[in-house]
């Protein structure tokens, strides 16, 4: 935890799970020693963007580059139709990703092979997509497609903020995730009511 002063603290007890990602190889040693750093770290600073997490020696053990603001705002998702501009919006082997809101709650769509669909939330500039499925049937799913549709639906699992705008004479739906992506869709016209 980090205080007005400079303290911080990492909490004593790290949960992390039982299951741990074998790739790349080094991974796990990466993962141990970030959470060491947290836990030999009792101050922080805050310089031109970037927060720098400090140990008893003033030594800076962590660095985290501050991510620039979406632009746009929050806007009511209902209704609205979405297609992911992107890496593979310009390859004709595989379908564009979409999205269309039907209501406050549900959502369907494509990814690059397969219908997709869920429930998602807002509130405020958040979002989150709880629950996502997708048909049975990816026989004709080239290994190219399944790799995209994997990245499309891990980024949407991992949205954690949203904006819409306007970009030239376009709306726009940026989302971010956790793990700093951002997929930015454009708007497509409306197939009535949802």
């Amino acid at each position: 935890m980090a205080s007005p002063d400079g303290a911080f603290a990492a909490p004593n007890e790290t949960v992390s799970t039982l299951i741990g990602c074998q790739d790349p190889e080094g991974i796990l040693d990466q993962a141990d020693a970030y959470m060491m750093a947290l836990r030999q770290s009792n101050s922080y600073r805050l310089d031109e963007g970037q927060l720098e997490i400090q140990d008893e020696a003033g030594r800076v053990r962590l660095v985290f580059i501050g991510l620039e603001p979406l632009p746009g705002a929050p806007a009511r998702l209902e209704g609205t139709r979405w297609q992911l501009i992107g890496e593979n919006a310009t390859d004709n082997s595989m379908r564009v990703p979409t999205l269309t809101f039907l209501d406050v709650r549900l959502y369907e769509g494509t990814t690059a092979c397969r219908a997709v669909q869920g429930s998602y939330q807002t509130s405020g500039k958040s979002i989150r997509f709880p629950s996502i499925g997708m048909s049975s049937d990816h026989s004709n799913c080239s290994t190219k497609a399944m790799r995209h549709e994997g990245q499309f639906t891990d980024d949407l699992s991992y949205s954690i903020e949203y904006s819409v705008y306007r970009h030239e004479d376009a709306k726009r739906l940026a989302l971010r995730t956790s793990r700093g992506r951002t997929l930015t869709f454009e708007s497509l016209p409306s197939e009535g009511n949802p």
